[in-house]
C-alpha cells in the first residue's frame, strides 16, 4: 500500500513537473536556435514523459500481482511496509461480524476484531502485532520482529503464520478471503488436515530471487515450533501449530517455499516441511508418551490473475503417526474462481461472484470424516474500499456441514 502511493505521488509530481516545462515552451520563440533553453525544455519534455511511462508500467505490474491489493490494504507488514520513514508506526486491522445457519444446528452469531500495530525503526528493523479478539476473549494472533537491511532478504523471529502454501500467511484474514471467515477444504476447522491456521513461534528467512526476463521469484525457509495433536484421543488426531505441548521436547519443525512468477499475473508455489509432533501425556497404557513421533508434508499452489478474475487453487498431502506411531495419510485440495464485476457501471461494481470446489481424504476415519466433498457458491459486494459483504453457501457431501453465512467484514 505504501509503495503504491510512493508511486502515485511521484507520478503527480512529475506531471506538475510536465505542467511547467509546457508552459515554459510556449513562452519560447518558435525560430530560437536548437542550443537555447526551449531545446533543453523539450529534452526534459522527453527525459520527462519516459519516466512517466516507466512508473506507468511499474503501477501496472503491481497491481497485477498475484498477492491481492486487499491484503496489502488489510496487512501492511512484510516486505511492503519498508518503506515507512525512520522510527514510523501504522496502526490497522481487520473485523467482521458473522451470522451462520447451519443444518441440524441452527443459527449463531460470532464477531471477530482483529487489530495490528505496526512499528519501523530506522528501516532496519520492523515489529509487528495482531490481537484476536472475539466472544471468547482476546489472544494473541502473531507477534514478530523483522531485520529487514539484508539485500533480497529479510529475517523474522517470534510467532507468525508458516509460509507453507498460500492460504495461512496470505489469504486467511476474512478481508483478503474470497469466502470470508470459512477456510479452504485442507484448512477446515472440523475437517481439514490441518485443523487451524498456522501459525507458530520461530525463525524465518524469506525475500525474492532475481531472474531474467522479467521473470520473478520469492522464497521462504522457516524453523519453528513442533505441533502437537488436536486432541489426546483417537476421534481427532490432526495436527495443530501454535499451541504449547505437554509432552517431551522433540525436534522442530522444518521447512520452506518456493515461488515463481513467469509472468506479473501468474505464480507457482512449492512447499515442504517436516518434523516431530508432541506427543501428550495420556492415561493409555498402550501409548508410550517419550516415543517420538514424526510427519511430513508437501504442497503445490497456483494463481492467476486476468483483469479483475482471479483462480488460485492448492494441493496439499501429508503424512504422520498417530499417537499410537501408526501412519495415516492425508490429502486435501481446492479450486477456486472469484470475478469481480468492474466493467458494469456504478453500484454493480461492487459485486463479486466467487465459486469454490474441493475434497479432503483421509486414510482413516478422523473426527469422524475420512471423505469430504464440498461446493462453495457466493457472492461479495464490496460498499467502499473497506466495508465489503459477503452471502455464501456450502454444500457437502456430509450434509450435516452444510450451511449458509452472511458476512460483513472491514479493514481500516
Amino acid at each position: 500500500m505504501i509503495h503504491h502511493r510512493s508511486i502515485v505521488r511521484s507520478t503527480l509530481l512529475l506531471l506538475a513537473g510536465l505542467g511547467v516545462v509546457v508552459a515554459a515552451e510556449d513562452q519560447q520563440p518558435a525560430s530560437a536556435p536548437a542550443t537555447d533553453p526551449t531545446a533543453q525544455l523539450k529534452q526534459r519534455l522527453d527525459d520527462l514523459e519516459k519516466q512517466i511511462k516507466a512508473l506507468q508500467a511499474q503501477v501496472q505490474s503491481t497491481n497485477q500481482q498475484p498477492s491481492d491489493t486487499a491484503a496489502l490494504e488489510a496487512r501492511v507488514w512484510k516486505l511492503e511496509a519498508e518503506g515507512q520513514t525512520d522510527n514510523g508506526y501504522a496502526f490497522g486491522g481487520v473485523g467482521d461480524v458473522t451470522l451462520v445457519a447451519q443444518k441440524n444446528v441452527g443459527k449463531t452469531v460470532s464477531a471477530d476484531f482483529n487489530p495490528i500495530f505496526i512499528y519501523n525503526y530506522r528501516e532496519s528493523f520492523l515489529f509487528i502485532a495482531e490481537l484476536n479478539a472475539d466472544e471468547n476473549g482476546v489472544s494473541l494472533g502473531q507477534a514478530w520482529i523483522a531485520f529487514t537491511s539484508l539485500p533480497h532478504a529479510v529475517v523474522e523471529a517470534g510467532r507468525f503464520p508458516l509460509p507453507f502454501g498460500v492460504y495461512s500467511e496470505r489469504l486467511s484474514p476474512s478481508w483478503v478471503n474470497k469466502f470470508s471467515t470459512n477456510a479452504p477444504q485442507p484448512y477446515n476447522t472440523d475437517y481439514g488436515i490441518f485443523s487451524e491456521d498456522q501459525t507458530a513461534d520461530g525463525l524465518q528467512v524469506r525475500g525474492d530471487i532475481p531472474l531474467p526476463n522479467n521473470a520473478k521469484g520469492n522464497y521462504h525457509i522457516f524453523a519453528v515450533a513442533a505441533p502437537t495433536y488436536n486432541s489426546q484421543d483417537f476421534s481427532d488426531n490432526r495436527l495443530v501449530f501454535g499451541n504449547p505441548g505437554t509432552g517431551d521436547h522433540v525436534r522442530p519443525t522444518l521447512g520452506a517455499r518456493l515461488g515463481f512468477l513467469p509472468m506479473p499475473t501468474v505464480e507457482i508455489g512449492v512447499s515442504g516441511m517436516f518434523g516431530a509432533i508432541i506427543n501428550q501425556q495420556t492415561a493409555d497404557p498402550t501409548i508410550d508418551d517419550t516415543a517420538e513421533r514424526s510427519y511430513h508434508a508437501f504442497d503445490v499452489d497456483a494463481e492467476y490473475h486476468y483483469q479483475s478474475a482471479v483462480i488460485r487453487g492448492e494441493y496439499v498431502r501429508m503424512d504422520n503417526q498417530d499417537p499410537t506411531g501408526a501412519w495415516v495419510h492425508s490429502q486435501g485440495a481446492y479450486l477456486q474462481g472469484s470475478h469481480r464485476l468492474t466493467s458494469l457501471q456504478g453500484w454493480l461494481s461492487g459485486f463479486e461472484p466467487t465459486i469454490r470446489i474441493g475434497r479432503v481424504q483421509r486414510s482413516v476415519v478422523d473426527n469422524g470424516y475420512q471423505d469430504v466433498n464440498e461446493l462453495d457458491i457466493g457472492v461479495n459486494y464490496y460498499f467502499t474500499s473497506y466495508i465489503r459483504t459477503s452471502l455464501m453457501g456450502f454444500d457437502h457431501s456430509v450434509h450435516s456441514l452444510d450451511q449458509v453465512v452472511l458476512n460483513t467484514t472491514f479493514s481500516y
